[in-house]
């Protein structure tokens, strides 16, 4: 999304980080001055060198836009901001290095590093805790109308009524003829014609529209963008080629004229060895330290229903290959597909359960799942909620089947919903997690997770992979939009 306009109206969130940062920059401070740093330095010198540390500090901050990016970025987290965070901090680490000197104290190196190190730790953690604190506070949610309920209004409006995205309440669409809503957006209402946008704005006390390129001409468009230049809203543009711009795309300018940079579809033999050593490292150490609850989640599983604890499915890997996916069980066997569980059966009973009700027959047409599923066991229903029916799939990982990020294994069948960027697909490991999982997770239409799929193939990278195993953490823990 291009984002335009004055930032939105985010109640307290600049100044909870703010005094977060001061109080993380004090508590790093405070465990250098223990481990030496100016030790001969005098006390109205070291409190001068904090004072100088935290007026940098949050100036740096501030210069970096880590104060604004809560207001204008809807998916903005702790994690996207880790690199300038280092910036700063190695910066101000010179800062207070050359302030202790130039009044005579001794500069100790090591407590440098202590107090470097500290802050590396500290800041993010605090900035992350703040977020997670402002998000639960009443009010702090940002009034969002959608301008255009058409198809891409209506894929907005899904994402942003999920958990993930607590920081947006969507008011209301914006349209002159809205065709019909999906269920998942019904209850969602139609608040008025778009020349009546200015007006509902102050009305609604909207914080935050977004143009889903639904209104008309382009120079309709450029004119509602324009008249709303003036109003204390931020402005989201969706783009017109979202369904072909990833997140490695980068908006960068020429004269003037703004262009997305799409970069080519190529994996670097470097980047492939190193991102092939991770996944052995971090799946290996799990296996070794889950080891216990593993074998547990496999008892339990046992005296929960009669069957193999671990369910084998067969899905396309790297260049095509079959391989099982290995998964706790979750459902009854008789439901399970394959050799050893339901076989045919299990198809003939799931077509059953579609036909006898009209419900799940649409909710498995709309995402190709069920949810409630009631071929789910009790203890399986846990293990979905949580994920760990997939701790198993880390033995894939190990083995070369897949890796910790990529594109959700595919049956045989499903290749085809790929069409021409089938082999596009088949040319990286399919993943543990990936971009749609943290995009939505089952929420998703089939074909959003195509598209997202598809995305990260053509746009993955080191830095990509390390943000989508932050935000699976951040969903797995309830912590989603903070970290």
């Amino acid at each position: 999304m291009q984002r335009l306009g004055v930032p939105a109206r985010r109640p307290g969130i600049t100044r909870a980080l703010l005094l977060g940062d001061v109080v993380a920059l004090s508590v790093a401070y405070a465990a250098a001055l223990s481990a030496g740093i100016g030790a001969s330095a005098s006390t109205s010198l070291k409190v001068e060198t904090l004072l100088l540390i935290l007026l940098c500090g949050t100036l740096l901050f501030s210069a970096y836009g880590l104060y604004s990016r809560d207001e204008r970025r809807v998916n903005h987290t702790t994690a996207h901001e880790l690199v300038p965070v280092l910036h700063v901090m190695l910066i101000v680490t010179w800062i207070a290095a050359f302030a202790i000197w130039l009044g005579n104290g001794d500069v100790n190196v090591a407590a440098l590093f202590v107090f470097l190190g500290v802050t590396l730790g500290v800041v993010p953690v605090t900035r992350a805790a703040t977020r997670a604190w402002h998000r639960r506070r009443p009010g702090s949610e940002q009034n969002t109308v959608i301008v255009g309920a058409g198809s891409i209004g209506q894929l907005l409006a899904d994402k942003f009524t999920q958990p993930r995205f607590h920081g947006l309440r969507v008011v209301g669409f914006v349209d002159d003829a809205p065709p019909p809503r999906n269920p998942a957006v019904a209850d969602i209402p139609v608040l008025g014609r778009v020349d009546e946008l200015p007006s509902l704005i102050e009305a609604w006390e909207v914080d935050r529209v977004m143009v889903a390129f639904s209104v008309g001409s382009h120079e309709r468009t450029q004119r509602l963008v324009r008249s709303l230049r003036s109003s204390p809203v931020q402005i989201d543009i969706v783009s017109r080629l979202f369904d072909v711009v990833g997140p490695a795309d980068e908006i960068h300018s020429v004269d003037g004229v703004p262009l997305i940079g799409h970069p080519r579809v190529r994996h670097s033999t470097a980047e492939e060895r190193a991102k092939r050593l991770i996944d052995v490292i971090a799946a290996s150490a799990g296996l070794i330290l889950l080891a216990p609850m593993l074998g547990l989640i496999a008892l339990l599983v046992k005296l929960n229903s009669p069957g193999p604890a671990v369910y084998r499915a067969v899905r396309l890997g790297r260049g095509g290959q079959r391989f099982k996916q290995l998964k706790f069980r979750t459902m009854h066997a008789r439901h399970c597909h394959g050799p050893g569980y339901g076989g045919d059966d299990a198809e003939k009973a799931f077509l059953e359960l579609l036909a006898a009700n009209e419900v799940l027959r649409e909710q498995y047409e709309r995402t190709h799942k069920l949810d409630p599923d009631p071929r789910v066991t009790r203890i399986g229903r846990v293990l979905r909620v949580t994920s760990l029916d997939e701790l198993p799939q880390l033995w894939n990982v190990v083995r070369g089947d897949l890796s910790l990020v990529g594109p959700r294994p595919i049956t045989a069948p499903e290749l085809a919903r790929y069409g021409e960027y089938a082999a596009d697909l088949l040319s990286v490991r399919p993943g543990l997690t990936g971009y749609w999982q943290v995009s939505g997770r089952s929420a998703l239409g089939y074909a959003e997770r195509v598209r997202l799929d598809l995305a990260y193939v053509k746009s993955w990278s080191l830095k990509l992979d390390f943000l989508i195993l932050l935000r699976t953490t951040n969903l797995l823990t309830g912590s989603a939009g903070a970290v």
